[in-house]
């Protein structure tokens, strides 16, 4: 198994944003993921468990929690097609899955085509958008316990709800998932992928840095409306800003912060809470010690 130590973790981030960790391990089969938990357990230590990158805030600070990283992502990839079924390894990338579907007539799961995380981390947090979400798609999935022991689990026992799962701060990794699909002509399927990548394209800032959907929305409503209403649409803290395109993105504007990104989400947590009463959720997985930029005030984006 590939381990490696003193490393950057913006590297491993879709905001390229994060402090180092002192070992990361790399395990390229569930054996090899096994050998890294039980490392971790017989030195006392509780691992960060990443995948893709997105969807998370990594703290400058991260050194500080003396936390090892286990990494499954691109080194813990592949698929396997069993009749209208398809199993993804935690590391698969979910537009390559899409593809890789596509290539045998099987669909159904194009929504999350654009979302760029992998298997595991949609699994764990029931990402969703265009009206569909990964639990409605899961039969079950492969879990790597904190014990180090593999289990096979239904998606019955998984308790989904909206961007949510019981697998999340279970101490629990997800190796694999087995998902349903729906056999469809293979220019359809096609045909849907390409209008959604046209559609977020359009709407979301897929050319700067980003981590995906930073807030959840709340019953009944959307953050992005919310937080446009408020005015913080184009709002900066240093090099952190949320995106003038679709108001529930924060971008990276070239060498951010993990507090000045923290700095904006406070700041939208706070405003939207005082005007409106409504207490937004973060998607994003904020993992270690975070802080306000000291004397920040609003600063909004540059006239174009």
């Amino acid at each position: 198994m590939e381990i490696q130590h003193d490393v950057p973790l913006a590297k491993f981030s879709t905001w390229r944003i994060g402090g180092r960790a002192e070992t990361v391990y790399l395990p390229k089969t569930i054996a090899e993921a096994q050998e890294a938990i039980r490392i971790c357990l017989a030195a006392d230590q509780k691992p960060v468990i990443l995948g893709g990158g997105s969807n998370l805030l990594i703290s400058d600070r991260f050194s500080d929690m003396r936390r090892p990283v286990i990494r499954l992502a691109d080194n813990f990839a592949g698929v396997t097609f069993e009749d209208d079924r398809a199993t993804a390894l935690a590391g698969t990338r979910l537009m390559p899955f899409c593809q890789s579907a596509m290539t045998h007539g099987l669909g159904g799961m194009e929504f999350i085509s654009g979302v760029p995380g992998t298997i595991g981390g949609a699994v764990v947090m029931n990402a969703g958008c265009w009206g569909d979400e990964m639990a409605a798609h899961i039969v079950s999935v492969t879990l790597l316990q904190p014990d180090g022991e593999v289990k096979e689990a239904p998606a019955s026992e998984l308790g989904y709800s909206y961007r949510h799962s019981a697998l999340q701060d279970s101490g629990t990794v997800v190796l694999a998932a087995t998902l349903q699909m729906t056999r469809l002509p293979i220019p359809e399927i096609a045909e849907t992928l390409n209008r959604l990548k046209i559609e977020r394209n359009t709407k979301q800032p897929t050319n700067q840095l980003n981590a995906g959907s930073v807030f959840r929305n709340p019953p009944g409503d959307f953050a992005a409306r919310l937080i446009d209403q408020a005015g913080a649409k184009g709002l900066r803290c240093g090099q952190a800003q949320i995106s003038d395109r679709h108001a529930n993105f924060l971008v990276n504007l070239g060498g951010a912060k993990a507090d000045e990104v923290y700095t904006l989400i406070h700041h939208v947590q706070q405003h939207i809470r005082a005007t409106t009463g409504i207490d937004l959720q973060t998607e994003v997985v904020l993992i270690g010690d975070f802080a306000p930029v000291p004397g920040w005030t609003p600063e909004p984006a540059a006239a174009t």
